[in-house]
């Protein structure tokens, strides 16, 4: 059992078939809940253990002191292709950095499966012109002009949010920030992404991945963490809600909203956290955790009492760089 810790702490974790919440009071009593996902709106399955959690321990949402999420929407969304129809914006000549990726085929030897098809396909892939150097130098100014039109194309193909990835914006972010005013006031109402926010980082197919994968989550698990927050503080819970992310930490709603790229592992990062915390008491230092949910099976190494993290892997075929 816990230990008496004086505060109200509840955690609730939303796999692809069940809900499960965790309440721990005042005194360290542990109350549970386990309650069917929801799919068509994930937010209800969520209140739904919140509630249960209250009707057995009789603490109020009123009086929780700390609210953690752990979600597998994000996760579930790109392993059944359930994404936004998402476009890119890039610089001019380099429309088709997606589909050439690195160039470096996952089955040498197989000449028969097709590689995964990128987040945003070649059709909804746009150019500007402009162009900043490899030193963070402009070496040609961004053709405003351009952007407009790019917008016009993105406009006519139907897209539900827009990637923005240009060469160098790690270094000097000023036209993608530029590209994205245009693009917020030439297409209302649809959310843009730029890599210089998202992966901020040198090699363009790795950044634009990322980018092009937070662009795909915007809608779904932006949306859905913004209409939670909304939920739960309706409910009269008036702490935040945080939630977990890949990098086994956690984040207010509001930046996970706006990175949900960030939460591709965040139900099974918390499960990775659980698992050595747990060993660790049991003096078992080195361990393989295994955590089995109704769409995915996720398996994470544990050495040393410490979960061993990678700073570049792929969900479902796509690169992610965080």
């Amino acid at each position: 059992m816990p230990e008496p810790s004086g505060h109200v702490r509840v955690g609730i974790d939303v796999g692809g078939t069940f809900t499960d919440a965790v309440l721990v009071d005042r005194s360290g009593t542990l109350h549970i809940a386990k309650v069917p996902s929801t799919p068509d709106d994930v937010s209800t399955g969520f209140l739904e253990g919140l509630g249960v959690l209250e009707a057995r321990s009789g603490v109020p949402a009123t009086e929780i002191d700390f609210l953690a999420h752990g979600t597998t929407v994000a996760t579930n969304a790109l392993v059944q292709d359930r994404l936004a129809r998402a476009g890119l914006v890039t610089n001019r000549g380099f429309r088709d950095m997606l589909e050439i990726g690195t160039q470096q085929r996952r089955h040498v030897y197989d000449l028969w499966s097709p590689e995964p098809a990128p987040v945003v396909p070649r059709d909804r892939c746009v150019e500007v012109s402009g162009r900043i150097g490899p030193e963070g130098q402009e070496l040609e100014a961004l053709d405003e002009s351009t952007v407009v039109e790019a917008a016009a194309a993105l406009r006519e193909a139907g897209v539900e949010s827009v990637a923005v990835v240009l060469l160098f914006s790690f270094l000097n972010p000023d036209h993608e920030r530029r590209v994205a005013e245009i693009l917020v006031r030439e297409l209302p109402g649809i959310p843009v992404t730029i890599s210089s926010d998202v992966a901020p980082e040198i090699r363009e197919y790795l950044r634009a991945s990322t980018t092009a994968v937070n662009a795909a989550l915007l809608p779904l698990v932006g949306g859905y963490v913004a209409r939670l927050a909304e939920a739960v503080a309706a409910r009269g819970v008036r702490v935040p809600v945080y939630l977990m992310r890949s990098n086994g930490g956690l984040a207010a709603a509001r930046t996970a909203q706006d990175l949900p790229v960030s939460l591709v592992t965040s139900g099974p990062a918390a499960g990775v956290v659980a698992a050595a915390r747990l060993a660790a008491a049991a003096g078992l230092p080195d361990l393989l955790t295994f955590d089995m949910g109704g769409t995915t099976a996720d398996l994470a190494v544990v050495i040393d009492g410490q979960p061993q993290v990678r700073w570049i892997g792929e969900q479902s075929g796509h690169r992610v760089n965080l």
